[in-house]
């Protein structure tokens, strides 16, 4: 199964009826998120995230307007969640 299938040891199918959706719609529902779409609700993503485990809220409730902004989200990120950014050949990845 690809990497696309599996999320988190989950398949779409799985992550989608974690986040409430019924086993008839669950893997269609995820697959259009995944690919952009349809944009899930507010509360919708929230399921989600709670479902795979993720704290999102660093990135959630911030203006990002400059290059300058996103830094300083990545600088806190890095400071409070343990985010480890490297430069990698005039870009920017991400190491854990």
């Amino acid at each position: 199964m690809s990497i696309g299938h599996k999320i988190r040891g989950m398949s779409q199918k799985e992550l989608g009826i974690k986040s409430g959706f019924s086993a008839a719609t669950a893997d269609v529902r995820i697959r259009q998120y995944k690919s952009h779409k349809m944009i899930p609700k507010e509360t919708k993503s929230n399921e989600i995230d709670t479902t795979l485990e993720l704290d999102v809220s660093p990135l959630k409730d911030h203006d990002i307007y400059s290059n300058l902004d996103l830094m300083q989200i990545l600088f806190k990120s890095e400071e409070n969640h343990g985010l480890l950014m490297e430069k990698e050949t005039n870009r920017y990845v991400s190491v854990i």
